[in-house]
């Protein structure tokens, strides 16, 4: 984790998670340029790397602008974002890890791999699954934020809904942004039989 400021460790993100918010906060034009904050404008203008790292609070607070310019209302917005995410990375970025016809494998491949690759601090791991349901774990991440949950479970979402679940739903019986020890993600789909 780094780069560090006084004895502080800043959590950051792999420039695969910032790049679609970037691209949308620019497609929305002027107003989307005045609503970021003046520190993270230059966003707007830099060659985002995908492999590059960046810090988490950044792609967190783009990703609250740009959630406030698109349709629908919180949660709901952040979701889609989520779903958007995960079509993109299992269909152009990593579409090895996606085993059509079977959510389980492959919701296995995104915790097991996908979260560490784009995060520099914390672990999703699956925790338990059977048929038509899995959960998994997100512990030690060094930016939590409500936000990031509801984009978290509409990626997990996008993933069942990828490999063939039908009509993926998510809950967070527990997070940490409301005194949990974890953020517990629980993904339930319709399995077709």
């Amino acid at each position: 984790m780094g780069p560090y400021y006084g004895s502080v460790a800043v959590p950051k993100a792999k420039g695969s998670v910032l790049v679609d918010i970037v691209k949308s906060l620019r497609k929305a034009g002027p107003p989307a340029r005045e609503a970021v904050p003046e520190p993270l404008r230059h966003y707007l203008d830099d060659r985002i790397m995908p492999f590059q790292w960046y810090p988490e609070k950044d792609v967190q607070e783009l990703m609250g602008v740009l959630a406030s310019f698109l349709p629908g209302s919180g949660e709901m917005v952040l979701r889609r974002m989520g779903e958007f995410s995960s079509s993109v990375h299992l269909t152009q970025m990593y579409p090895s890890f996606l085993k059509e016809g079977d959510p389980r494998k492959t919701f296995r491949r995104v915790c097991g791999t996908l979260w560490s690759t784009q995060h520099d601090t914390g672990s999703l791991d699956v925790i338990g699954d059977g048929e038509g349901w899995i959960e998994a774990a997100l512990t030690g991440y060094g930016q939590p934020a409500k936000l990031m949950c509801s984009s978290i479970g509409g990626y997990l979402m996008g993933t069942v809904r990828a490999a063939g679940g039908e009509s993926p739903r998510v809950t967070e019986p527990e997070c940490v942004n409301e005194g949990g020890r974890r953020c517990l993600f629980r993904v339930e789909w319709r399995t077709g039989r």
